[in-house]
C-alpha cells in the first residue's frame, strides 16, 4: 500500500498522536525509507529501545541468534538459562534485607506488581502517579 487509504486510517485509534501519514518500509541507523520511495532522517530512533537505530547489526544478529534457541521462554512457567545466568550476577548485588529477584514480561506487568508490592508494605490502597 504506497498510500495511507482513509478508510483505514480512520479505523486505527489516533493514539497520543501521529506526526505523519507516511507508511515506512524499513530503516538502517538513523534513515527510515517508505513506500513512497523517500529516504528520510529519523530523528525519533532515540524513543523506547530504538536508541541504537535502525537494524543495527549487532541486534539484529543477536535476535537472530535467540530466534533460533527459543522464542518465548515465559518465565512464570518454568526456568531459561538467561535468567539463571542473571540471577547469577544480580543476586550477590542485592542490599542488605533484599534476596529475591522477580521477573516480568513487560513493563506494564513490572508497574503493576511494583503498586502491589507497595501496597502490601505500606499497607493503604491509594497510589499516585
Amino acid at each position: 500500500m504506497a498510500t495511507l487509504n482513509p478508510t483505514v486510517a480512520s479505523q486505527l485509534s489516533r493514539g497520543i498522536g501521529r506526526l505523519t501519514n507516511l507508511t515506512f518500509t524499513h530503516g538502517t541507523g538513523t534513515t527510515i525509507n517508505t513506500t513512497c520511495g523517500r529516504s528520510l532522517l529519523d530523528f525519533t530512533t532515540g524513543i523506547g529501545v530504538l536508541n541504537t537505530g535502525h537494524s543495527h547489526p549487532r541486534i539484529v544478529a543477536a535476535a537472530k541468534a535467540q530466534l533460533d534457541r527459543i522464542v518465548h521462554a515465559q518465565v512464570n512457567i518454568g526456568y531459561h538459562e538467561k535468567m539463571l545466568e542473571l540471577t547469577e550476577v544480580l543476586a550477590p548485588t542485592l542490599p542488605s534485607g533484599l534476596d529475591t529477584l522477580f521477573y516480568s514480561t513487560t513493563g506494564a506487568e513490572a508497574v503493576e506488581n511494583a503498586v502491589k508490592i507497595a501496597r502490601c508494605y505500606t499497607g493503604k490502597h491509594a497510589v499516585v502517579s
